[in-house]
């Protein structure tokens, strides 16, 4: 009764494995002509899963005692299914195009997705480390898909690598904690940090590695290196589905780690401030610099790893469920806003890559208003310029620090100090979109209409950015549970 009780309760972590077999047996058993099925399967895998999510409510179990089955597990898996849908829909007409193997391709994602749901419901360490491998291995392989492209391997062979190192200091951070503890799952943990008794060398040390190889995951400096490049190379789909499902998985972990595992002390505390500044300052001064869309969009989510990690701070330093509830709406935010940018961005380079470039969208207004005007929404969003989701998002976790007094000031003062300087390369994009005239008028523009699953996403996206951004209590709600 336990194990099927249990089953149930997890359907949203293994669907997604059910769904990469099926996909791999549907492509070499079942005829296909027309090369949709592969997407058709994994599309209806996560939609299963999804009602799973909606028809069963949050409880205090903990699934074969290593898993939680609360709301901001639910929460967050819902974030990453959606994500998951968004990217099938983004992928299809690129895989089509190019003649790459659908089938391959959805069943790593499923695979990578499965992972991701994973590490946001762990509540051991062992686990932990399972799901970072699990959704990290098949992402090495997807960043490198085009593998006819010099890019794309490079992508894949550059993020392979520094994944490697970040895995070591993960594990090691993890084999240091159970020395000075003798358990891996978080209530023990937990309990020895919270005791009172001093906690040594090793503790710390653990806990330095522990955020060292999640910081790789949410692109914090100085952990972003790889971020840029593998960002630029792999195909527009995985680095979306890397921007938002990666981000949100990672986050989701370190989520959980602040809440349930890692003790309020001032050394922590201290360097997590650190992070979330390094990251807000090199990334937006790093984006300055970009006129490739998908470096700038690069360089923005390390910015907004910093944003994120102020409110990680917050959940530290006792700021409770407030300052939780903020940074899973900054999630949802900011992964329905890269999923639009990037979506923008498939559109824009499906008849010409060239107009990746911000150079290239010189006087697009005047060619394709409607594109244009929802480009805007999107970079505006990604500013945090009220009436927009994304200005919700870094209001919500600013008022959780807020509400700490004076302890979080600094990265309080460097987070308004590092949005102000993002205007800089958001407003530009929106400039030259409006502003400037096309250097060469025969310059080719992007096509007049999408792939109806992309025309479909960037539609939706672009006016949720909007209608959360006025009215937030919808979204508030199903966060909630």
């Amino acid at each position: 009764m336990d194990l099927a009780t249990d089953l149930a309760a997890t359907a949203p972590l293994w669907l997604p494995m059910v769904g990469c077999l099926a996909v791999l047996l549907a492509e070499t058993l079942v005829p296909d002509r027309t090369g949709k099925l592969p997407a058709l399967v994994a599309g209806v895998t996560l939609a299963l899963a999804l009602v799973r999510l909606a028809t069963t409510h949050p409880s205090s179990r903990m699934p074969f005692g290593v898993l939680a089955d609360d709301a901001l597990a639910r929460a967050l898996s819902g974030i990453l299914l959606l994500v998951g849908l968004a990217v099938i829909a983004m992928a299809e007409p690129l895989l089509e195009r190019l003649k790459l193997a659908r089938g391959e391709f959805f069943a790593l994602l499923l695979a990578s997705l499965s992972g991701m749901v994973l590490l946001v419901a762990a509540r051991d360490l062992l686990v932990l480390f399972l799901a970072v491998e699990l959704l990290s291995i098949p992402l090495y392989v997807l960043a490198a898909f085009r593998r006819l492209s010099p890019h794309s391997v490079e992508s894949g062979f550059k993020y392979f690598l520094l994944g490697a190192f970040a895995s070591g200091f993960l594990v090691y951070g993890i084999a240091l904690l159970f020395a000075t503890t003798g358990d891996t799952r978080y209530a023990a943990l937990a309990a020895v940090a919270r005791s009172g008794a001093p906690l040594g060398t090793l503790w710390h040390v653990g806990c330095a590695l522990l955020l060292a190889g999640l910081g790789f995951k949410v692109a914090a400096a100085p952990f972003h290196a790889w971020t840029p490049d593998v960002y630029q190379g792999a195909p527009t789909p995985v680095t979306a589905f890397m921007a938002a499902g990666v981000k949100t998985a990672a986050f989701g972990g370190l989520l959980r780690l602040a809440a349930e595992l890692l003790p309020d002390l001032a050394s922590l505390r201290t360097g997590v401030a650190v992070l979330a500044c390094a990251s807000m300052l090199v990334g937006n001064l790093g984006a300055l610099l970009q006129t490739n869309l998908k470096r700038l969009l690069a360089w923005s989510s390390i910015a907004h790893a910093g944003y994120l990690l102020v409110g990680i701070l917050a959940v530290l330093s006792g700021a409770g469920d407030a300052a939780k509830d903020a940074v899973v709406f900054y999630l949802a935010s900011y992964a329905l806003t890269t999923l639009a940018a990037f979506a923008w961005i498939e559109h824009l380079g499906r008849e010409t890559p060239a107009l990746q470039d911000l150079r290239a969208l010189k006087g697009l207004a005047r060619q394709r208003p409607w594109l244009a005007l929802s480009l805007t929404l999107v970079f505006l969003s990604l500013a945090g310029v009220p009436l927009t989701a994304g200005f919700l998002g870094k209001y919500f976790v600013l008022k959780a620090a807020f509400e700490l007094g004076g302890a979080l000031l600094l990265p309080m003062v460097v987070l308004a100090l590092a949005s102000v300087i993002a205007l800089g390369y958001y407003l530009r994009v929106i400039a030259t979109l409006y502003m400037e005239r096309p250097a060469d008028e025969d310059a080719p523009a992007p096509a007049l209409f999408a792939p109806a699953g992309l025309a479909l996403l960037t539609a939706a996206s672009s006016a949720a950015l909007l209608l959360f951004g006025v009215w937030p209590e919808p979204l508030m709600k199903w966060l909630a549970g």
